[in-house]
């Protein structure tokens, strides 16, 4: 590999060695590395015996295993610190314990939240780490060029950052305002069912019942987010937010169609409800 191309590949596990792990995860990745460099010598050497092959590709499954272990355990043990951060926000903003004499101040709340947010910061860093090495084992088992594991790369990157980015805006929530934004999500869904039911026109009906529908799975997954986090399950909990936030695209879309459809111009309404059937 040439510099760049090392510098680049491995970054965003040496971003994570150097932010989060301790030593023992550190050694394992520079280890790995080496198995990986040293099986890509052997693989394409012409004098290299079968036996040479084999030994090379045990001590790459086994350095893999070793760290693969390793992130799993420190995953579990960041989640503990995740769920303790999360109880203590939750114990902040829960209004039995506010009172006109006492109770935390807003200054407590924002430090409970920040801290909380490094917490889940750490984690998410981490199981990206294990995704991240887990791709590249596979990528060395199929022989995959690099210039080619380098663009896969590119690609999922930029997928996690977007991600990542929209569930920690999620994360910056209080507990309350989160449960206020899945009630007021379950408005809209009973609003929109009960056009739906009032509606004259079939297509119409259609795209009200079709907007409720996607409300109803956005709240549901909303839900099931806030209850991942409250267990420390990060991965879990941004899979969950990342749904809801897809689902929360095609009622738009189909209050435009119904728009349309009200307003003589079904070819625009139908135009508009294929783009929320595509959401």
């Amino acid at each position: 590999l040439t510099p760049q191309e090392r510098f680049y590949y491995n970054a965003p596990i040496r971003k994570t060695k150097e932010a989060t792990s301790p030593k023992s995860i550190q050694e394992a990745i520079e280890k790995l590395e080496h198995t990986y460099e040293e099986a890509r010598r052997v693989e394409t050497s012409f004098t290299s015996s079968k036996t040479e092959r084999a030994r090379v590709e045990q001590e790459r499954e086994g350095a893999y295993q070793k760290l693969r272990k390793l992130l799993q355990d420190h995953i579990k043990k960041t989640e503990q610190s995740v769920r303790a951060t999360y109880q203590e926000v939750e114990r902040l903003h829960d209004p039995e314990i506010q009172s006109f004499f006492s109770g935390p101040t807003t200054k407590q709340k924002e430090q409970a939240l920040d801290d909380y947010v490094t917490a889940v910061t750490s984690l998410l860093k981490l199981q990206s780490a294990l995704d991240h090495q887990e791709r590249k084992n596979q990528y060395e088992k199929r022989s995959l060029p690099l210039e080619q594991q380098i663009r896969e790369e590119e690609i999922i990157k930029k997928i996690e950052e977007a991600n990542q980015e929209d569930y920690l805006k999620w994360v910056r929530l209080s507990p309350p305002e989160k449960k206020n934004q899945i009630s007021d999500l379950k408005k809209l869904e009973k609003a929109a069912r009960k056009k739906a039911y009032s509606a004259l026109d079939e297509k119409i009906s259609d795209c009200w019942e079709s907007s409720a529908s996607s409300l109803g799975s956005a709240s549901n997954a909303l839900e099931k987010a806030l209850k991942a986090e409250a267990e420390g399950k990060q991965e879990i909990a941004t899979l969950w937010k990342n749904a809801a936030t897809q689902y929360q695209v095609a009622p738009n879309s189909y209050q435009q169609a119904t728009e349309a459809f009200f307003q003589g111009d079904p070819e625009k309404g139908e135009l508009f409800r294929s783009a929320a059937n595509a959401a």
